[in-house]
């Protein structure tokens, strides 16, 4: 269940989608459009008003209009064949098999025709069937059975009738109202699947006519579609109020499914986000709290509170989980135990989750104050976490069990807004409406308070320890270790704030848009406005993106950092925000195209640029400072190098080479591997001739000329060379590394030259001084 394309985004809302061979159908207001992957193939056009179904069979096309009609059109070329008036407001159709050119449609105040759409006429309207029916049809589909339909009534009943006969066969009943309909056609598994308005899909047994198994697959969320794949035993279902596709599979004889795989997204606005990593994103919505990949979209995924009920029994808490507010985390402990911890609206208790599992922890939070939990924060160890309540109070406890450790002293008179907590866990500040408090968080004692009046919440940047005030018409920045005021910038009422990677920026909303403010220049650098009212913010770690979360938008928006990848100039301060609109998802998106993303095409309008080329500052080919040049070789080549000695020693051979066994005496010697003995004669001594180091005919030549030298060698020659220098030449190579090191080039492999030469030729410049003293001395 992979995103294959992104399609386009239509001014409407789509209706109903089908297939025909490899185009995709959508139904959009009283249009039908084709599209093959992202590109409009042909549009169906004629309908009188709205389309709300459509279905394909054949080379026909027919569609439900909101003005009782059924239109008829040529799938292939898209001319319209006809209209087909109806009593009442069509709400679904289905096509028998064997019926040709024939559809039966279901209409309002319960009514089921069989419609021919060559001719553009009604055939039959099924009084006898019709005449049985407790309440409404709300959906049909064919059965596996010829001249056989099951039709899902608004009351709970499913009734199957023969419309060949115009007979009522028999009738199962479910709670709650029919909402989808469909058939297994596996051999051998002969079961229905049904579609419930609290979310739950029920198995039917039809042999037996009992329920086989009920399956909770959308959490008390009307089920929109339940669809079996033909011939698998593979059961899909789809809900547009939980924003989620599911996959269902029944494995050999097991009545009762399970999960195969899923695609879910929030079925609500989400109100905070945060970067986990540079690679993750949190985010939570009023129900759910939801783990996004920004690389990978299939990863995706919902944390689990399925066993929230154990938590809840161990806190001694009756009531369920309350919409989600805010949450704090660190990655420290992440595989150790709970790791991200939130706060709920009007509840007081927090909950633990874990980032490893993607769940709900089972240990509760304990607390002693009875008041609501109006803010969190975890320590930057991952060890410690702190809670604050509606009544003012603070306290502290343990990650790791939930366990009650003390409760801060002299805490806020009214709700605490928000926590935060520096890098060494060392200050812990606090705000409440009316002031920002700090803390000692080992103690618990107040160190400092500064009144501050309509405090909206805090945001501490753990890097530079700047604190972010947003208050009801400007955003101030203290520094924490000085209480002292850095940075007012005007922002009225911001609902959010966040800070860049490198502490250079920061960025809050306001109304519909986003500002963002240089700290050290002290200006506004860019002011961005949105269709949609954003809620949150967060910049990535790396400082690529900024994720902003809209209200009314079930999904969370990444924005490019355009500085992150060239040199960005702001000649002035924007006056008016500019809207800003990324890329144009109207066209639509291949993901699997390895066509390139130019960087145009993701920002409309750019900041204010210099019409002047902006000339790029190049490296000196001399330093003008007194300052040491490194080498430009790798410096695994140095540091061989430097550790000879130890490389040598690690590439010597474990064993001793063997020597070649004795050929038996039978075989034939044809190689002469087998040496004859060597008639006794007086061995004469050869005398020893020493190979000249490859240094020898450079010696005389400059000093950058004889590194230039070095450099080309491998660090074993190099140490090989050192080697065979002579005695006379040792003092030659002296004086060079004396002459290269004043130049103050290469210093570094220099060092290694010297480190090496002297391990090597020590003695003999002990041997060298001794004899310059005794000549000074006789002299």
């Amino acid at each position: 269940l992979r995103i294959r394309f992104l399609g386009p985004q239509f001014q409407r809302k789509v209706n109903s989608a089908s297939a025909y061979k490899d185009l995709v159908l959508v139904a959009v207001g009283s249009e039908v459009s084709a599209w093959h992957k992202v590109k409009q193939v042909r549009t169906y056009e004629g309908s009188d008003s709205g389309i709300s179904e459509i279905l394909v069979f054949g080379n026909y096309l027919l569609a439900l209009n909101y003005s009782a009609q059924l239109v008829v059109w040529d799938a292939e070329n898209g001319e319209l064949l006809g209209k087909v008036p109806l009593p009442h407001e069509g709400l679904a159709m289905v096509h028998p098999p064997t019926y040709l050119n024939k559809a039966l449609v279901v209409t309002k105040g319960k009514g089921l025709i069989l419609v021919n759409v060559k001719t553009a006429q009604k055939i039959y309207d099924f009084p006898n069937i019709c005449k049985q029916l407790s309440g409404e049809i709300l959906s049909i589909e064919q059965s596996p059975a010829l001249d056989v339909v099951a039709l899902g009534l608004e009351t709970g009943s499913i009734v199957f009738a023969n419309t060949l006969k115009d007979t009522y066969l028999f009738e199962l009943k479910q709670t709650t109202s029919v909402t989808s309909l469909s058939f297994c056609t596996e051999a051998g598994r002969e079961i229905l699947a049904t579609g419930c308005e609290n979310g739950e899909v029920l198995i039917w047994d039809l042999p037996n006519k009992r329920i086989q198994s009920t399956v909770t697959a959308h959490k008390n969320l009307c089920v929109s579609k339940v669809f079996f794949l033909p011939g698998e035993p593979v059961l899909t279902t789809a809900s547009g109020a939980d924003n989620s596709l599911k996959q269902w599979i029944f494995d050999l004889d097991n009545p009762d499914p399970r999960l195969l795989r899923e695609r879910t997204g929030f079925n609500s606005s989400p109100s905070y986000i945060r970067f986990y990593d540079s690679k993750h994103l949190l985010a939570c919505s009023s129900n759910s709290l939801r783990d996004l990949s920004i690389l990978n979209e299939h990863q995706s995924t919902n944390f689990s509170y399925k066993h929230i009920h154990k938590t809840l029994k161990k806190a001694k808490v009756a009531f369920g989980l309350n919409p989600f507010k805010e949450f704090s985390f660190s990655l420290t402990r992440e595989k150790d135990w709970c790791n991200v911890l939130t706060c709920h609206e009007e509840q007081d208790i927090a909950f633990l989750w874990s980032y490893e599992n993607k769940a709900l922890g089972n240990k509760p939070v304990e607390t002693k104050d009875r008041g609501f939990v109006s803010s969190c924060v975890v320590s930057f160890c991952g060890n410690y976490g702190v809670v604050g309540f509606s009544s003012g109070n603070i306290e502290k406890f343990n990650m790791q069990s939930g366990l009650h450790q003390f409760q801060f002293k002299a805490s806020h008179t009214s709700q605490v807004l928000s926590l935060k907590l520096d890098s060494l866990n060392r200050v812990l500040v606090s705000a409440s409406s009316s002031s920002v408090n700090f803390w000692c968080f080992l103690t618990g004692k107040l160190l400092r308070y500064i009144p501050v009046a309509n405090v909206k919440f805090i945001e501490l940047d753990k890097f530079s320890n700047l604190l972010g005030v947003a208050t009801a018409g400007s955003l101030l920045l203290y520094d924490i270790r000085t209480c002292a005021l850095v940075r007012q910038f005007e922002c009225k009422d911001s609902k959010d704030l966040a800070f860049s990677h490198d502490s250079r920026w920061v960025g809050a909303i306001e109304s519909r848009t986003v500002k963002v403010w240089d700290i050290p220049s002290d200006r506004l650098i860019d002011w961005v406005s949105f269709e949609k009212p954003p809620v949150s913010l967060a910049f990535s770690p790396s400082g690529e993106y900024l994720a902003t979360a809209h209200k009314g938008s079930l999904g969370v928006f990444l924005w490019i950092n355009k500085s992150h990848y060239q040199n960005v100039i702001v000649e002035k301060s924007p006056t008016q925000p500019h809207k800003l609109k990324g890329f144009d998802i109207k066209k639509g998106k291949d993901f699997y195209s390895t066509k390139p993303i130019k960087l145009e095409n993701l920002v409309t309008q750019p900041i204010d640029y210099l019409e002047k080329p902006v000339q790029i500052d190049k490296m000196p080919e001399k330093p003008e400072f007194d300052t040491l040049e490194l080498s430009d070789l790798p410096l695994y080549r140095v540091q061989a190098l430097h550790n000879i000695d130890y490389v040598k020693e690690r590439n010597k051979p474990i064993q001793p080479p063997k020597k070649p066994e004795k050929i038996p005496f039978f075989l034939p010697d044809s190689l002469n591997i087998v040496k004859k003995p060597e008639t006794q004669e007086t061995p004469t001594e050869k005398p020893k001739l020493e190979a000249p180091s490859e240094l020898t005919p450079h010696l005389e030549h400059s000093p950058e000329s004889i590194t230039s030298f070095l450099k080309t060698l491998s660090p074993g020659k190099i140490e090989l060379a050192i080697v065979q220098l002579t005695e006379e030449q040792v003092p030659m190579f002296t004086d060079f590394l004396e002459k290269a090191l004043a130049s103050k080039k290469d210093f570094d492999f220099l060092q290694s030259l010297l480190s090496c030469f002297l391990k090597v030729h020590s003695d003999k410049l002990t041997q060298l001084s001794i004899q310059k003293l005794s000549e000074l001395e006789t002299g």
